[in-house]
């Protein structure tokens, strides 16, 4: 119970039969009641007297239940990826079957508009928001990161004029601060290495390279 401003008079756990009993002072009261799995319960303008027991039964409706399925793919290619969804604010996660892409997503959530990410390893992740009023499907095509942005050289951040330029550009890309390996290498199709003010690399990037 909640009353006057931000007095918070007290509060009540029920038993096992749902009874519950709280003894708070005269005044107007916002009601609040929850449990696991349920919506929230609130109502607002309870007067309470003194010496007065009001009785307020409270029925909870329990939260629905909506599952989320689909496939996670590559845009080109359309191969399966693995791949994380995310309904954001929610907690609930999922995983792609790598070798098929496909993933199901149970969540426990009251209706309404949540966003739905799906993230790969070297892929752009998607941000979608669903409205979940019912069960339903949801395919993501990622598109591959094809750019390298490397800015090792610990000086100015001449890189943020690349970047943007590329955003401006519509071209995804991946920043990193150290000295990728050739494996990192060769999953872009080009690299943009930027090698300080001197124009020189040090002994760790030539050996990268």
């Amino acid at each position: 119970t909640t009353g006057g401003g931000s007095v918070s008079p007290g509060s009540s756990t029920t038993n096992a039969s749902g009874l519950y009993s709280l003894g708070v002072p005269s005044g107007t009261y916002t009601v609040t009641a929850s449990a696991l799995g349920y919506m929230p319960y609130i109502t607002t303008g309870v007067n309470i007297t003194t010496n007065q027991t009001l009785t307020l039964n409270i029925a909870l409706e329990v939260t629905p239940t909506y599952v989320i399925t689909g496939f996670v793919r590559d845009a080109y290619t359309q191969q399966p990826l693995s791949a994380t969804l995310n309904l954001s604010g929610t907690g609930k996660t999922a995983h792609t079957d790598p070798v098929t892409g496909y993933y199901s997503l149970t969540a426990q959530v009251p209706s309404g508009t949540y966003p739905l990410i799906a993230s790969a390893a070297r892929y752009a992740a998607q941000n979608r928001s669903i409205t979940l009023d019912h069960s339903q499907q949801q395919d993501f095509d990622l598109a591959p990161i094809c750019l390298l942005v490397v800015d090792d050289d610990g000086g100015q951040s001449y890189d943020i004029y690349y970047t943007a330029a590329l955003t401006q550009l519509g071209k995804s890309y991946e920043r990193i601060t150290a000295a990728p390996n050739v494996t990192t290498l060769a999953q872009y199709d080009g690299v943009i290495w930027l090698t300080g003010v001197s124009g020189a690399i040090d002994q760790t990037d030539q050996a990268a390279l």
